[in-house]
């Protein structure tokens, strides 16, 4: 699948539109620990609270961080990239193309965008910080939020692999299930079962007393 298409799909996502306001409220102030700890749409992924060293507000806020440094550095060199990566002040010294060092967290959101305009196409066709702010900084934004998503999708997709399900209970995720023992060991038999499905009953008389069903992982 197209990765265009695949990030309209994250934009249909419930919760999209709420990290994306809260990416738009750091691309603003600067990704600091202080300005996090008051986005709770961040706070609350399970994809950055994997990250956090600890349960407290300065723990989960340095997860966001991190979760945020992991997203932006899967784009690589690419123009988006280094674009949020100075916008949000992710890579808190930046030195440019002239060697001139910068700390962006202690910069103006006007100055980093302008900063961003100059090194985000390597230092070739400048472009002003308007032109930043008004359409490439929230082109990479959405992109961001969609990452995220799909990150926390995975997040929860991996939880769903590592439970259990009883017959009966209804699926979360659509999949190749496959049945267990009671210590969670594949028998050899399965079903692709969607989301909404009823996991179906087992056939107690081949010995499947205490088997349960168990998200495939391969």
């Amino acid at each position: 699948m197209p990765k265009e298409t695949v990030e309209l799909e994250m934009r249909d996502h419930p919760r999209w539109k709420r990290i994306r306001l809260s990416l738009g409220k750091l691309a603003a102030r600067g990704a600091a620990n202080w300005v996090i700890q008051e986005q709770s749409p961040l706070l609350s992924l399970k994809s950055a609270n994997a990250l956090a060293r600890g349960v407290g507000p300065r723990d989960k806020a340095d997860g966001v961080r991190r979760l945020l440094t992991e997203a932006v550095g899967d784009f690589g060199e690419e123009p988006q990239g280094i674009l949020l990566r100075i916008v949000l002040g992710l890579d808190r010294k930046w030195f440019d193309s002239a060697g001139t060092e910068y700390d962006l967290l202690r910069m103006r959101a006007s100055d980093r965008r302008e900063l961003a305009g100059r090194e985000f196409r390597y230092g070739e066709n400048i472009v002003g910080a308007n032109a930043i702010r008004l359409i490439h900084e929230p082109e990479a934004l959405d992109r961001l939020a969609s990452e995220i998503v799909k990150r926390e999708g995975a997040v929860a997709v991996s939880r769903a692999a590592a439970q259990l399900f009883e017959s009966g209970q209804r699926v979360k995720f659509s999949g190749t299930y496959e049945i267990c023992d009671e210590t969670g060991e594949p028998l050899g038999r399965g079903a692709m079962l969607l989301k909404g499905d009823r996991f179906p009953s087992l056939d107690m008389e081949d010995g499947s007393i205490g088997h349960r069903w168990r998200l495939a992982t391969v």
